[in-house]
């Protein structure tokens, strides 16, 4: 009964852990994304206010 319980016990903390990387995951690959965006929306805002070539 004992054995049942801290393998129940590891069943669930192994998931939250799995669980956890995954959303860790998830949101570094977000900031990534925003941060490619943030660099393009700059470049396009840069060249849009730059003086233009006489």
């Amino acid at each position: 009964m004992i054995n049942t319980l801290n393998e129940q016990m590891q069943y669930h903390y192994n998931q939250r852990i799995f669980v956890n990387e995954m959303l860790e995951m998830c949101l570094c690959s977000v900031k990534q994304e925003f941060k490619e965006l943030d660099h393009f929306i700059f470049s396009a805002i840069r060249q849009l206010l730059a003086l233009p070539a006489l």
